[in-house]
């Protein structure tokens, strides 16, 4: 039936069989283009009412403390609705879970700085068998920029994270702050200190 429609058209108007056939490749490229899907969105590996709640996770070992904890008691069920409120700022642009479930983060998040309010941290973390963090770093901390920025610097910055290859690019304060040679992660406390000594 289709095929006839088109004969009838092409007869019609005398129309070639290749003028139809780049006709048809404009329209339908383009719609397989828009189809494409994209490898690190987190729904590809959870439901949202996990991801929601792996958010308040994540945002518990990044997100600014309460006064009244310090970096062991911001866990604390007391907390919690401290951090529910932050996650709403939160997002994850990237993720990506390897053979040895290891999960690979790239988070767009808030940031209080006269350049901007936005920048990217990439790391990673294990899940315990409860599903919850059990181990957590992270590898950078972009400099403030805008969301378009953070989301083309992602693609090429998650892809390093995941194939080790972060080296490459943490010296480039073009894009990154932190590590600097002064400010460094402490994987006890989950924080960015000037303290933190590191070995060798």
């Amino acid at each position: 039936m289709c095929f006839s429609l088109i004969d009838l058209v092409m007869k019609k108007h005398k129309i070639g069989s290749g003028l139809i056939v780049a006709i048809i490749c404009c329209i339908l490229l383009p719609l397989a283009c828009s189809e494409e899907v994209d490898t690190y969105k987190a729904d590809n590996y959870y439901p949202n009412e996990f991801i929601d709640s792996l958010m308040v996770d994540i945002v518990t070992f990044m997100g600014g403390k309460p006064r009244s904890a310090d970096y062991l008691t911001r866990h604390d069920e007391i907390h919690r609705p401290h951090f529910v409120e932050q996650s709403r700022d939160f997002h994850i642009d990237r993720l990506f879970i390897d053979d040895d479930g290891t999960h690979y983060y790239y988070i767009i998040r808030p940031a209080r700085h006269p350049l901007g309010n936005q920048r990217a941290v990439g790391g990673k973390f294990m899940l315990d068998e409860n599903d919850k963090i059990n181990v957590f770093e992270e590898t950078f901390v972009t400099q403030v920029m805008d969301e378009k920025e953070l989301k083309e610097l992602g693609a090429s910055l998650f892809e390093k994270l995941i194939s080790g290859d972060e080296h490459l690019f943490l010296n480039n304060r073009q894009i990154i702050e932190w590590p600097d040679d002064r400010c460094l992660y402490d994987r006890e406390k989950n924080e960015w200190r000037y303290d933190v000594v590191t070995a060798g």
